[in-house]
């Protein structure tokens, strides 16, 4: 046959065994099972009137819930495989763009419920397939079914896959199969070598972010706990994902750096929260908070929630779901039983903590200026805050509500763009536009320039000491 004349032919196929099937619907005994097995068709075919029915023929399976089908609805169920139909029906009629050569990677089946097939169920139906070869890393699955003279995944989606299986989740009942391309799908390259570009500049900021804090840590009058860890949280995470977020060959190794990875970004989250708090405080109080011996027990509150929080949130997550951690292709939170939503979730709470901390920062600084009046001192020290507010927001999660949108190209870029270089916001905002801080680098500078200036004045006289020396001899 043809190229134009496979998908009527196979049509034809596919209809025939449907009529067979309907033959034995009007031939069989009322809640009996039957199961029909020949070299060029397997059935399996029951009656009954549960709501949750699974029904297997070799290598495949469907998994159906029939709670909210009508009672008039014919409770015959039957999923039926035709051998060899996916070499007819090819992996050729599957038209999809930015798709990398596939093959077809299952065998065809079709499920059927009374004498036809549903186009549309109250709850999503499970296909389960055996992958005719494995799913190796960088490699995709698509769930499809065949639309007449084409396959299409309208309706259809892959809801978890592994080496040798592959589950699918569609909406109706047809005859379906798995696609998979068998060459990596091809990231955006100039989007990768900007991102990387970016995160080591941000790593470069971080780290003079952190040199900074650790110096100026004896300075009462220089907040530094929540953001010397903040900075160390993301210079670590940073780092990791440059060097070897990517490297999932080995399953174990994948795993803990996914782990970590997962820790070090929710410790982000939780020292960004901390951090918004005090600004809410400070700003409440329009003055620097005091030092005192109840201090050092705050600091170690804060280090008791910014690295206890994480660290619980993992350890319930690796033990709900240990192989949650690492995918195929990336060192990363699978996709499986929704265990993404154990990041995504405690995310989304900071986020809106933040937030909420945001619109009472901002009111606090509007009830201020409207008190402070002639105070020009207090009212620019206010404004200041309120820019660092507004940066701060930024900071403390505003950019990450886009990585919800990255499926879109330019949010995409703006994600990449503001979250790696939070480390130059950090240093920015925190180091370069804090008066204490600028004064400490005015010290150190005027210190080093004395001491290299005794230290050439020192070099100076022993050099003219030696020539004296020397003359002497002469």
């Amino acid at each position: 046959m043809t190229e134009n004349e496979r998908p009527k032919a196979g049509q034809q196929i596919l209809n025939a065994a449907e009529k067979l099937v309907k033959y034995l619907y009007n031939n069989s005994k009322l809640n009996e099972p039957y199961y029909l097995q020949t070299p060029d068709i397997e059935v399996n075919y029951i009656a009954t009137d549960s709501t949750r029915v699974l029904l297997k023929v070799s290598n495949s399976s469907m998994d159906i819930n029939l709670e909210g089908v009508a009672e008039t609805t014919d409770r015959e169920l039957s999923l039926f495989s035709l051998t060899r139909m996916e070499y007819v029906l090819d992996q050729s009629f599957f038209k999809e763009e930015n798709l990398s050569s596939a093959e077809m990677n299952s065998h065809v089946v079709t499920g059927m419920l009374g004498q036809r097939n549903y186009t549309d169920l109250p709850h999503p139906v499970k296909f389960t397939f055996q992958n005719k070869m494995n799913k190796t890393r960088g490699k995709q699955v698509i769930c499809v079914y065949w639309k007449q003279d084409h396959w299409t995944r309208e309706g259809c989606k892959s809801s978890r896959s592994n080496e040798t299986h592959t589950e699918c989740s569609c909406t109706h009942l047809s005859s379906f199969a798995v696609i998979m391309s068998t060459k990596p799908m091809q990231n955006n390259p100039i989007l990768n070598i900007v991102e990387y570009v970016l995160v080591a500049v941000s790593l470069f900021f971080l780290g003079l972010a952190i040199i900074t804090f650790i110096c100026c840590h004896s300075d009462p009058r220089i907040s530094t706990t929540s953001r010397l860890h903040l900075s160390i949280c993301l210079f670590l995470a940073h780092f990791i994902f440059v060097t070897v977020e990517r490297r999932s060959e080995m399953k174990v190794l994948c795993a803990v750096i996914a782990a970590v990875l997962h820790y070090l970004f929710l410790a982000c989250f939780t020292w960004m929260s901390l951090e918004a708090v005090y600004l809410f405080l400070k700003v409440r109080n329009l003055k620097v908070i005091k030092p005192s011996r109840h201090q050092a027990l705050r600091r170690r509150y804060q280090l008791l929630v910014g690295y206890g929080i994480p660290a619980i949130i993992v350890a319930v997550s690796a033990g709900v779901f240990p192989g949650g951690y690492g995918r195929e292709d990336e060192c990363w939170l699978t996709l499986e039983r929704g265990f993404y939503w154990s990041a995504l979730g405690p995310i989304c709470f900071f986020i809106t903590v933040n937030t909420i901390l945001f619109i009472a920062i901002v009111w606090c600084i509007q009830s201020s200026l409207s008190e402070l009046n002639a105070d020009l001192s207090k009212i620019k020290d206010t404004r200041m805050m309120t820019f660092k507010c507004f940066v701060q927001f930024v900071i403390l999660g505003c950019c990450w509500v886009l990585g919800f949108l990255t499926e879109t190209l330019v949010f995409k870029i703006m994600f990449v763009i503001i979250s790696s270089q939070q480390g130059m916001f950090i240093f920015i905002v925190y180091c370069l536009l804090n008066a204490e801080v600028r004064r400490k680098y005015r010290t150190w500078l005027g210190s080093n320039k004395k001491m290299f200036t005794l230290s050439r004045s020192s070099k100076d006289n022993t050099v003219a000491e030696t020539d004296l020396q020397s003359y002497e001899l002469q």
